[in-house]
Parts: structure tokens; C-alpha cells; sequence
């Protein structure tokens, strides 16, 4: 997501997230949600929310399925302040299921920092449920302190032991 006016957003920390605002197509009134900005802090062209598409959900749908890159959607600025203080010892990244979002901008956040080690754990469903999972392998092999263990609790015949 970008700002309308072409400004770079404002830096956000580790664990904020953004209060969006949408109207659906079938929708009388507007539905507001809070996404975990799940991109990495230091790039400050764009923020990412990571929405998982619920069968039942109003707002996920909405985004998923009608809406399009370039369109406008109401967001507030960056909030939260549950955030990750300043590091500077062995760091425990744990999450399950989409609290992983939160945690993947901790691991951009940390991905420079060769001299510390990272641990991340994360569980999910199984291969089919497993989000992101390009990106932080593609962040475990910048970052050789970092190191990755994913439990899958219903693993599927064609997920690797």
C-alpha cells in the first residue's frame, strides 16, 4: 500500500499495524480491520498487510476478490505500540497460523544483523496453509544466524518429514 499523495509512508516499528476502512460491492456501510504490517520496516516506498482470505469473512473477501492494484482504501496511519524494544541479545521468534504476519517485519527488521542469532519458529496446518514461506527462506539465507524450524500440525502425505 502507498499513500494517494505520493509521500513515502511514515516509518512504522516492528508490530504496528494499519486500521483499514472498506465498502463491499454487497455491502451497506463500512467494515473496518486491523492488519499487522508484515513488510520490512526499513523499506519506506509502500507498507504490507498480509490478509488471509476467509470464506466467511466480509473484509478479507473484499480484498482478495474485488479489489485491485491502484484502487484507494482507507487506512489510518500506523498504530500500535506493543513493539519490539531495541535488540541486542539472542532473539525467539515465535508464531502460528496469521500471527505470523507481525513476526515476518521482526525478521526483515533483523535480517542484517549478522552478529546476532535468530531463532523463528512457526506452526501451521500443513505445506498447503504454509505462508510466506518463499520469503523467509529467501531471508534464512541472508542471514546465516538465522535459523527457521516449521511444525505442521495436520501435514499432508506430499509435506516433507
Amino acid at each position: 500500500m502507498v499513500p494517494v499523495d505520493d509521500r513515502p509512508p511514515d516509518p512504522f516499528r516492528v508490530r504496528q499495524h494499519l486500521l483499514i476502512e472498506v465498502q463491499g460491492p454487497r455491502q451497506h456501510g463500512t467494515s473496518k480491520r486491523s492488519y499487522s504490517l508484515s513488510g520490512p520496516p526499513q523499506d519506506r516506498r509502500f507498507y504490507r498487510i498480509s490478509v488471509k482470505r476467509k470464506d466467511k469473512g466480509l473484509v478479507s473477501r473484499f480484498l482478495h476478490d474485488d479489489s485491485h492494484e491502484g484502487d484507494a482504501i482507507a487506512a489510518r496511519g500506523r498504530a500500535g505500540d506493543f513493539v519490539a524494544p531495541g535488540w541486542d541479545c539472542q532473539l525467539v521468534l515465535v508464531s502460528a497460523g496469521v500471527g505470523l504476519t507481525p513476526v515476518i517485519s521482526a525478521l526483515w527488521a533483523n535480517v542484517g544483523q549478522k552478529n546476532r542469532d535468530i531463532w523463528f519458529f512457526n506452526g501451521t496446518r500443513n505445506g498447503a496453509t504454509h505462508a510466506l514461506r518463499d520469503e523467509v527462506n529467501g531471508l534464512v539465507q541472508a542471514n546465516p544466524k538465522l535459523r527457521k524450524r516449521v511444525f505442521y500440525s495436520q501435514p499432508k502425505a506430499t509435506d516433507r518429514t
